[in-house]
């Protein structure tokens, strides 16, 4: 009758096994945060140029549309100008306003995008092609 006796068996492949797992855990934490980086870097960039168009809209380009408009209501009626300028005005007026609500879309669909990156999508599973966990599987009982 014998049995094998584990005096040299320090469980260097079980350990070695686990600090391979620990690695690859933090690499596939990493995958992860560079994943989300990279979707969100071109959402956050549509995101920026449609919150800057609002701004810019709504500081500067459509209170001097309507101070346009105003100027030009105010000639016709004082009799320097045609009425087809103040038509003219009026266009430029309702136009700029147009190209505001677009860009106040804009900003919100640019909004919504970053949410749902931000929110979903981003932690996929990542593939195992690593094979069966032979190593980690064998104990000393199954030897």
């Amino acid at each position: 009758m014998g049995a094998p006796i584990p005096v040299f068996n320090r469980n260097q492949g079980n350990i070695a096994a686990a600090r391979a797992e620990l690695v690859r855990a933090c690499q596939d934490a990493l995958r992860i945060e560079n994943a989300i980086k990279a979707r969100l870097a071109a959402v956050s960039r549509d995101y920026d140029s449609s919150l800057a168009a609002v701004s810019k809209y709504g500081n500067d380009i459509l209170p001097n549309a309507a101070d346009g408009l105003r100027l030009a209501e105010t000639a016709y009626k004082a009799g320097e100008t045609s009425f087809v300028q103040v038509l003219v005005a009026r266009r430029t007026y309702f136009d700029t306003n147009l190209q505001f609500i677009a860009s106040q879309a804009q900003l919100a669909q640019a909004r919504a995008r970053v949410d749902g990156y931000v929110l979903s999508g981003a932690l996929e599973a990542m593939v195992d092609n690593s094979g069966d966990d032979s190593l980690r599987g064998l104990t000393f009982s199954q030897q």
